[in-house]
Formats: structure tokens, sequence, C-alpha cells
């Protein structure tokens, strides 16, 4: 997905100069031959070194209808977590080989999430599902078969990580990671809106600037979901209702974008992973300035993921799979921005063909986060059903003419219409989701607030009967969601 408001918190953050203190206790006494260079790469190691402070309160909550006979529960209840993170990342100066252009820094960091609330119906939730920012523990399976039953989980904790263990090479127009990190490149991501912390992957990734283009890859072997406290395999984890997860060793992909004087541009890119999932992706996009208060800007994209071996077909006939062999999307959007307002409108189409009548398009390779950019994605559902046709119309405005330009209000109207298997005859019906999404946010660019940030979301879901597969013994309402998430971010420099 895009880089979302999460991933960008530790740019902003406090930024500290160290001295040395943290390097002068790891490195040994030097041997006579490498006093002059250990001496040279100690300074440059400690000139300029680093120490990143982020700092994320997250509330999160649901209001929805639970039957759960477990839990005792029949009736529409809220459920919430409500988490603080903080982490702290060291980076050291850049360090110098002789004469050559190429500089490496050291980077480790460390994160943790702590619990301040929660609340489940009967205090019991799904493993990993709805509104999860904290870990779930005391879990259970349900049934006896796999995918007959559900994990269940009685309590919650906060945990802590260490996300970030790398070495940076850095040269004229780009970089290279090795190790452990935040890994943007090709079509995998590190975050997506609901997440509290970032994931994390093991591997390399290579960026790399050249006049109007950008190169970037990755080579991946291992991957820390924003859930998890520690470095796993990459695995087919795509249902989280899957007890038994096939893995796979590595996941590469690349991708070239190009923005010419950003009036116009386009992006290409591809990933594949073992045995598993290919993935392609292209853009095109332009900015055309109408008038000196007035831009227009349009887009249109184009994705495919293609079945690409014996694990994805293990997943087919276990149940599990998004869809049987291919799956495509389609999307085009629209925004006009005049003065303080935008206007924009977005479309997307899905062909996702599955024997069990109920595909979808699937953004990841698995267990990793992959890249997903729609103006059309809503605050609550996917609406990326097979067959589906998803609109959006929104609008926003940001309050620099009542003094508050910091200021920033959007309303946004998404409807999907899609195909659905009726739930006890299997026929198809054309079924109709609704979601209206209110957006508040707050990020001073001056003055002595400036590093805070605020932001709330309220979306309302609403489907009908035949998008909800509900029966006439249901009542209408029971598919109704609403749901709140409130991010406030804070730094500070000293």
């Amino acid at each position: 997905m895009t880089r979302t408001y999460q991933t960008t918190l530790c740019a902003r953050a406090v930024k500290l100069t160290l001295g040395g203190a943290l390097l002068s206790s790891v490195l040994a006494v030097p041997s006579v031959a490498e006093a002059s260079f250990l001496s040279q790469a100690y300074k440059d190691a400690t000139t300029g070194d680093k120490v990143t402070l982020a700092f994320v309160n997250y509330y999160k909550s649901a209001h929805r209808y639970d039957s759960n006979k477990l839990a005792g529960t029949d009736g529409h209840h809220t459920q919430f977590e409500w988490t603080q993170s903080a982490g702290i990342f060291y980076k050291t100066g850049n360090i110098k080989f002789g004469n050559s252009p190429i500089k490496m820094n050291l980077n480790i960091g460390y994160s943790h999430v702590f619990e301040l609330d929660h609340q489940y119906p009967g205090d019991m939730h799904n493993w990993q599902a709805g509104q999860k920012l904290l870990q779930s523990t005391d879990c259970f399976w349900t049934g006896g078969e796999p995918f007959k039953g559900q994990y269940k989980c009685n309590d919650v904790q906060g945990f802590g990580k260490i996300p970030v263990a790398n070495a940076m090479f850095v040269w004229k127009g780009g970089n290279m990671v090795v190790g452990d990190g935040f890994f943007n490149a090709g079509m995998i991501t590190t975050a997506n809106q609901d997440d509290a912390t970032l994931s994390s992957y093991r591997g390399v990734m290579v960026k790399h600037k050249w006049q109007d283009y950008l190169f970037d890859g990755a080579f991946v072997t291992g991957f820390m979901e924003g859930l998890g406290d520690e470095m796993g395999d990459l695995t087919t984890a795509s249902n989280y209702y899957d007890p038994y997860p096939n893995s796979y060793d590595y996941l590469y992909t690349a991708r070239v974008t190009r923005n010419v004087n950003r009036k116009w541009g386009y992006m290409v890119s591809y990933g594949e992973a073992q045995d598993y999932l290919r993935r392609f992706h292209t853009n095109i996009w332009m900015n055309h300035a109408v008038s000196p208060e007035t831009n227009l800007f349009l887009k249109a994209q184009y994705y495919f993921n293609k079945a690409a071996g014996d694990l994805w077909q293990e997943d087919v006939e276990r149940g599990v799979a998004a869809f049987d062999d291919h799956a495509s999307l389609i999307a085009y959007e629209g925004k006009v921005t005049h003065d303080a307002w935008d206007l924009w409108y977005g479309y997307h189409t899905v062909d996702a063909p599955s024997a069990e009548k109920s595909g979808g398009f699937s953004y990841g390779f698995g267990s990793a986060k992959g890249y997903l950019s729609l103006a059309t994605s809503p605050g609550y559902s996917s609406f990326r059903r097979d067959g589906g046709e998803t609109h959006v119309v929104g609008i926003s405005y940001d309050l620099r003419h009542l003094g508050m330009p910091d200021v920033n209000l959007a309303y946004r109207y998404h409807w999907d219409n899609a195909p659905v298997p009726h739930h006890t005859t299997n026929e198809i019906e054309t079924g109709r989701a609704e979601e209206h999404v209110l957006d508040l946010m707050y990020r001073p660019r001056s003055g002595s607030l400036k590093g805070f940030e605020f932001s709330l979301r309220s979306s309302m879901y609403r489907p009908d009967r035949i998008y909800a597969k509900l029966d006439d013994t249901k009542e209408g309402d029971r598919a109704d969601i609403n749901a709140i998430k409130a991010i406030m971010a804070y730094s500070f420099q000293l």
C-alpha cells in the first residue's frame, strides 16, 4: 500500500547527536596496523551520528454485531484497543573507505507497544482479526479440521522488538541496505493504515536515482510483521484463519519510477515469491495546471497477480487462496485542487476467478506486505471482490481561510457493486455495500507545536443483505460496522 501516516513519523522525529558514547563501548583496541583505519572509522561514525525518537498513541474501535456462543454474546457490541508505542533508532555517521565514493553507516532500532486499555465482547476475540494493535494471547482452535473452526483468544498484551539492525552503503544518488529494516521497494511495503508498528524485512534493498528515474528493488529472506516480535520465515499466510501456512525461502522485487518535473510520470514494478506468487503493477499519471489556483491530477493503474507454483496450488486446494490462478485490478482516479479545496473521483474493478465463487484481489505475497495504492480503498472494508466495481467521490478542505491552514477536513463516499453467491443456494446475485468516511488531520508546519500530528477517521460501513449474505431471519443491520481510528504522534528536538 501507499506510505502511510505511521511510516513518516521517524522522518519528523527528534535527531540528537551523541558524540560517540554509543560506539566507544563496543570498539576493541586496534592493532598497530589497523590503528589508522579504525581511528578514522571511529571518527566518521561518531560525527553526525543520530538518535531518532518516535511516539504514536493509537486508539482503534469498532461497533459491530457479535454472535459468539463461547463468549456468550449475541448483539451489537463495541470492541477497542488503545496503545502507546515508543521507538528509538540509532544511526552512525557515514564511514569512509579511503578514496572510495561509497560510504557506510550502521543502524539499529528498538520499538515497544504498551497496552493502555482494551475491550472485547465476552472478553474474547478472533486471533489477529478486527481492531488489532496488540498481540493476541491465550488462544485456542475451535474446530477439529483446519479451516472448519477459528482461532479464538482470551487476552492481549503489549510487546517489544528490534525491527532494524543493518548496514547501509551510500553513494551519490543511491544506497543499499543489508540486514533487517523497513523495506519500501518494488512491490513490498512496511505498513498499511491499520498498523501500530511497522513490519520489517531481512535481506538486501537497493535504491538509485538517475536524472528523473528512480530504480529500487529488494531480495528478501525473512519477515517480521507489525504485530510480531521476531524475524521469521516468509509464509503463504494470506488467510489469518490458516493454522498451518507453508513457507518459502525468498522474495525478489524491482521497480522503475519516472517523474518528469512533477508534470507527468509512470511506474513499472514486478515481484515474485518463490514457487508461490508473481505480481505486476504499472501506472501512469499527469498533473495539469489549469490556472494559478487550480490543478488537475489524473492517474490510471493496472495490477496483475499470477499463481507461480505448487505452494499457491496447495493453498487453492485447502481453500485459503484469494483466487485460483490469476487476478487483475484496473483503477482510475482524478482530482481537482482549487485554492483550499480538493474534489476527487475514483473507480476500480476486479477480476479474480475462483471455483468457489468467492475470489478476491490480494495485495501481498502471503505474510509479506504488498504495494497497493487506490483512491477507492475505504476506511474499514476492502472492496476487492471478484467482479466488483468500486467507486468513490470525495471532498476535502483545509481551513486556511479561517486562520488554520494546518487543519484539513475530508469526506468520502465509497460504494461497491459485486456478484455474491447466495448463502444457501450459491446462486449469483448482485449485492451493494457503501462506506462513509470522515477524516480530520491536524499537522502544524511551524510554531511551538511543529512536530505534533493528530488524525481522526470515522468509517461507517453499510452492506445490503445480499452483499453481507444475511438471510431473512437476521436483522438488517447485523453487518453494519462503525469504526474509529485516532492517532496522535509527537516529537521534539533537543
